[in-house]
């Protein structure tokens, strides 16, 4: 194999008669831990130090493979990746591995794909039982990736960061799979649902980038579950999940329901006006939240107070957007059903329209936007320089406030 920087093995001339080599005397547990930060290529290339490595390599218990550190040809493009060297150098490497097991197998191609040889290296890895799986294949590919294809008894955690153009196949049972992350990923028929399903102890759940019909997760045994910038169709959306600790949702794309969320400590929110009450209501048990609506959207809650639901485990809370006349009331209704808060934080952008300062105070004259929090002990507000409501802010706040809270301003 050709090798990197590490082309030729220390001399003799290179080295005092006095020095001893005392990376080599460590025993192989040591030294396989050292080379499994490496990606596989370099951990080969040891194999030229000395006797010593020669074989140290082969019983690494962590394969990396990727193509970043292999070599294109022509003009540098994806189309002149040199196939052929990868693929030999992977094909040998696990010709060559020894049969023990491993922790973790990693196959990151960012230039090739070629379905049959992915299919065949998972297969030949798996053999391995690895607890950790990371599989990463370049944009613009089409493919299917029949999870059949994974182990089923060994593993514990499974990344998969493909592309909208990939499919999965039907999942198998896997009964030990603790951790999911999935980024770029096409599904439909209900691929989730059933992915979830067959994982009857998963109990973190990463969903980034990925386009789905519908979205209905419900577990039992799930703690953290982080929906991110995901496109999800479907009305029936649904998370149900009650030992879930916490959640993190960014998406204004998707009208989704939670219920059962009896453990939900720590939750961060992000999505559309339309789409906000129905996350609220299932928020009720949170001791801290950070939530805020898109920019081009007003948050629209009920108008009676009864339908917004009571924070009563609530001790910080972190709202973001702007303090329209709208906005104020979004502010205004959290802090009312929020009764032991400690920590208030208002990320608040500037409103340019001259109206709104006027809309603002009339809105607090109303009387319908006092709140009492005798806990509150810190207010903190992130502003702009320019923001002319902010000492009618402040007022407002302290007008409410049952004790003296520390108020910390930062400003853009």
């Amino acid at each position: 194999m050709k090798s990197g920087y590490l082309d030729q093995p220390p001399t003799k001339e290179h080295t005092n008669g006095n020095d001893i080599d005392r990376i080599s005397e460590l025993p192989d547990s040591v030294l396989h831990h050292i080379l499994s930060f490496l990606t596989t290529k370099y951990s080969v290339q040891t194999s030229l130090l000395s006797k010593r490595w020669r074989h140290l390599w082969a019983s690494v218990p962590a394969l990396d493979l990727t193509d970043e550190s292999f070599d294109r040809i022509g003009d540098g493009s994806r189309e002149d990746f040199d196939t052929h060297n990868f693929e030999n150098f992977v094909d040998t490497v696990l010709l060559l591995r020894d049969a023990s097991d491993l922790r973790s197998f990693s196959l990151r191609c960012y230039n090739y794909f070629d379905e049959g040889h992915v299919h065949r290296w998972i297969r030949h890895a798996t053999k391995y039982n690895p607890k950790v799986l990371q599989i990463e294949f370049p944009e613009g590919v089409l493919c299917r990736l029949p999870l059949g294809i994974l182990p089923c008894r060994s593993l514990e955690e499974l990344s998969m960061t493909l592309d909208y153009n990939v499919e999965l196949g039907p999942p198998k049972i896997m009964g030990c799979l603790r951790r999911l992350h999935i980024q770029w990923v096409f599904g439909e028929n209900g691929l989730m649902e059933n992915l979830i399903s067959s994982c009857p102890v998963l109990e973190d759940l990463d969903l980034h980038n990925c386009e789905l019909d519908a979205l209905c997760i419900s577990s039992n045994t799930l703690k953290r579950l982080s929906i991110k910038d995901c496109k999800i169709g479907g009305n029936g959306n649904l998370i149900s999940t009650p030992g879930l600790v916490c959640l993190t949702y960014t998406n204004n794309s998707a009208c989704i329901t939670l219920e059962n969320l009896s453990s939900l400590l720590n939750a961060t929110v992000h999505t559309t006006g339309d789409h906000a009450i129905k996350l609220i209501r299932g928020l009720g048990n949170v001791e801290t939240l950070n939530f805020s609506c898109s920019e081009d959207y007003q948050c629209e809650l009920p108008e009676e107070l009864s339908q917004f639901p009571m924070f009563d485990n609530l001790r910080s809370l972190t709202l973001g957007g702007q303090c329209t006349s709208d906005e104020i009331q979004v502010v205004a209704r959290f802090l009312q059903h929020s009764p032991n808060l400690k920590m208030f934080t208002l990320n608040n952008r500037e409103v340019s329209s001259p109206l709104s300062l006027s809309r603002w105070k009339t809105s607090q004259k109303s009387g319908k936007l006092s709140f009492r929090c005798p806990r509150l002990e810190l207010i903190e507000i992130q502003c702009s320089k320019r923001d002319k409501k902010l000492q009618e802010l402040i007022k407002y706040l302290l007008s409410n406030a049952t004790g003296v809270p520390r108020i910390v301003i930062n400003r853009d």
